[in-house]
């Protein structure tokens, strides 16, 4: 009996003494660098999101926080090696809205929105349907009619299938019940020149790329997807405005981990991220990029953000049978 008491004894000792290091390491986290795996090549904004991010959530966490490139292959590379991270909160994702159109792109993605954690929005900019300061369409509503008499006609450039500068004229096509000529392109850089110059007819990329033409009087912006008026383009009205709603949605930049990432960890990030957001610095370095930071403060809210908008691309991807396979 004394025998198997202390036997008892001895394992439910050791049990406790195995689980001290486990508790200790979660309320030690980070006790490591912190990686953030950025969807782009240096230079890109998601990019400079991350530098700028990641150099004040370090003095946060007490930690170095290390950018990772992974550019090319429309994101995929950022995506898979994040998706099958472990939880721990050391590999994160810095991405855009192009990881929700993936999945519904192609059945080979090799991920599903499931395989993530919301952890917080860094920023997000409003799209601007621009065309040619001399084009005959002066206003949206000329632009719908025009496409609507000619459908496959009117056209606009993009920087590939499943971008969010094509995603977003596909959603206004939808809504509008016309078909736009897609003229896919390496780079959205490319294709404004274009617009310019009367050799593509319109483009909606971040209001940041066309701000040196616009202001040089070679564009015309016909609509923001922003949902209320740019303090920066009072003038252009926004496509909910011109009888579109819900018709566009803005760019936003943010922060995903591996599915099943611990709470602890994410409230963690979350407060990094908050005083991050609290960097006057920061705040007007995304200003010149054409960037603000929204009410989208918390993982909850993010989470909202992405089931949302994963909804709406999803049938619209559907729906205008849009396929990169």
């Amino acid at each position: 009996m004394i025998r198997t008491r202390l036997l008892k004894s001895g394992i439910a000792l050791w049990a406790a003494m195995c689980a001290v290091p486990s508790v200790h390491a979660q309320a030690a986290y980070p006790n490591r660098p912190v990686t953030l795996v950025v969807q782009s090549v240096p230079g890109a904004i998601t990019d400079q999101m991350a530098r700028l991010y990641g150099e004040r959530m370090a003095r946060v966490l007490g930690q170095p926080v290390l950018i990772e490139n992974m550019g090319g292959a429309g994101g995929l590379l950022a995506f898979r090696r994040v998706a099958r991270a472990e939880p721990d909160g050391y590999t994160l994702l810095v991405t855009v809205n192009t990881v929700l159109a993936q999945p519904h792109l192609s059945a080979k993605a090799g991920y599903a929105m499931k395989d993530f954690s919301a952890v917080g929005e860094m920023g997000r900019s409003s799209s601007l349907l621009v065309t040619s300061a001399n084009s005959p369409y002066k206003s949206l509503a000329d632009l719908i009619e025009a496409a609507r008499k000619s459908p496959g006609t009117v056209s606009y450039g993009s920087s590939g299938i499943g971008t969010t500068n094509h995603l977003n004229v596909e959603m206004l096509a939808s809504r509008a019940r016309v078909k736009f000529l897609h003229v896919p392109y390496k780079g959205v850089a490319a294709a404004v020149p274009d617009v310019a110059g009367g050799r593509l007819d319109f483009v909606m990329p971040t209001a940041s790329s066309t701000t040196e033409l616009l202001n040089a009087g070679m564009l015309l912006a016909l609509a923001i997807s922003s949902a209320e008026r740019s303090p920066r383009y009072p003038d252009v009205p926004t496509l909910a405005e011109l009888g579109y709603p819900d018709s566009g949605f803005e760019i936003w930049c943010g922060v995903l981990g591996p599915a099943r990432l611990p709470p602890d960890v994410i409230k963690r990030l979350e407060a990094a991220m908050e005083a991050a957001r609290g960097d006057k610095d920061l705040v007007q370095v995304l200003a010149g990029a054409g960037q603000h930071i929204s009410p989208v403060r918390t993982a909850g809210q993010f989470e909202a953000v992405l089931k949302d908008e994963d909804v709406k691309l999803q049938d619209l991807i559907k729906r205008a049978n849009i396929t990169i396979d």
